[in-house]
């Protein structure tokens, strides 16, 4: 049943600076007359505060961090002045609903229980943990806090209503997968990160595999920052350039600063720079990426954690980058729901260890025109604004839920 959906004071709290997932709701939002407020545990150096003025009525940041680092470099009068006026305009912010972003889930714990439990509040895991893990003592090894896990569960149980950005199904599998048990909130929904109008491409740049006739894949954005995982990173690559195909990585790493990450890419990938095929680039804005990366002739879409549940369930930001880019996606096959949703749209370019090393002729086998045109029919359904209703549907039942 459509409720009708009145204009909402709407707060957003992110542990972490907003993601452009985050930016493109927000903004979606705003347009339909919707005040946006967003509170976000960052320093003003970690994200671009004017290009979120277009998504968000008020900005509030901590100037803080959680972190060594930060405790290490950074911490002072100052920002610790910051801070309390920070968490002084969350006890007193006037708001009709609060959907709280974790990455840090012991955050949102805290933000519920001493700041904003009189609201409404709705539970957005922006990754789920239990479910990249097959025991708590893995997750406990690869160095997830307990406390983490416990604010997770805490989250699930707790909170009004819960916004995941995976398979539909991937909540109703949750005590079937995850290595604890939960009792799940029944409010739920699934919203994937969609296409903007504001990021696609439409004049995207000449190919550059129009004057050299060879293939050009990019992978922008994060990458695991654990050591471990590097022989496969190595793997995969060693496959992809041996078959002179070249690959752009425009690397973000999120354990350490902006200014760190040139150097850390560099040494990480050290071996594989002499390689004419291998090109490692900056990381470029939301709008700048997206139009950089439309020279290329795919995206390609890194996963190496197969074993976990959570590769099999998920979604990724990278799906609207590489559409809003014009890009068709390369996926491992372990990515099944990822694999569902572009065989729906005539996109379907899965691989696996044993078929990426002949990946150079599987490409040359491949439809592109088709494809492009997939990629640009896909873009038109796949978009924020004809989604956004969902989203607001859920908002105003949560509220329904919370007052009665």
């Amino acid at each position: 049943m459509q409720i009708n959906m009145k204009k909402r004071k709407i707060v957003f709290y992110c542990g972490f600076p907003p993601p452009i997932i985050l930016y493109k709701i927000a903004k979606s939002l705003r347009e339909k007359g919707h005040h946006i407020t967003i509170f976000t545990m960052a320093e003003e150096t970690q994200f671009n505060l004017e290009f979120n003025k277009n998504a968000f009525n008020q900005i509030f940041y901590s100037d803080f961090q959680f972190s060594k680092e930060f405790f290490k470099n950074n911490l002072s009068l100052k920002k610790i002045a910051s801070l309390m006026k920070f968490l002084f305009k969350m006890k007193t912010i006037n708001a009709d609903v609060v959907i709280g972003l974790a990455g840090n889930n012991w955050q949102l714990k805290i933000a519920h229980k001493y700041f904003f439990k009189r609201l409404p509040f709705i539970y957005f895991p922006y990754d789920i943990l239990s479910l990249f893990h097959n025991s708590k003592k893995e997750a406990l090894n690869a160095g997830i806090k307990k406390f983490e896990l416990n604010a997770e569960k805490y989250c699930f149980e707790k909170l009004d209503g819960i916004i995941h950005k995976g398979d539909p199904d991937e909540l109703n599998r949750f005590n079937e997968l995850s290595f604890y048990k939960a009792n799940l909130q029944r409010l739920q929904l699934s919203f994937f990160p969609y296409c903007s109008k504001e990021f696609s491409v439409y004049h995207p740049l000449e190919k550059l595999s129009k004057t050299d006739k060879e293939f050009h894949l990019v992978y922008p954005g994060f990458l695991l920052n654990i050591s471990e995982n590097f022989n496969e990173i190595s793997d995969t690559l060693n496959k992809i350039l041996s078959q002179k195909i070249h690959l752009y990585m425009y690397g973000l790493a999120t354990h350490i600063s902006k200014t760190q990450s040139k150097d850390y890419f560099s040494n990480t990938f050290k071996e594989f720079l002499k390689n004419k095929y291998f090109h490692l680039h900056d990381s470029l804005g939301p709008k700048e990426i997206v139009k950089e990366i439309s020279k290329y002739d795919f995206g390609f879409y890194w996963t190496y954690m197969f074993d976990y549940p959570e590769v099999k369930l998920h979604t990724s930001n990278k799906i609207s980058t590489f559409l809003e880019a014009g890009l068709p996606m390369i996926y491992h096959e372990d990515c099944k729901f990822i694999g569902e949703l572009m065989d729906s749209y005539g996109l379907k370019v899965p691989y696996n260890k044993h078929t990426l090393k002949n990946l150079k002729n599987y490409l040359i086998g491949l439809n592109k025109p088709k494809l492009i045109e997939n990629v640009k029919k896909a873009r038109i359904d796949f978009d924020i604004d004809k989604n956004i209703p969902r989203f607001e549907q859920f908002i105003e039942e949560v509220i329904s839920s919370k007052s009665n």
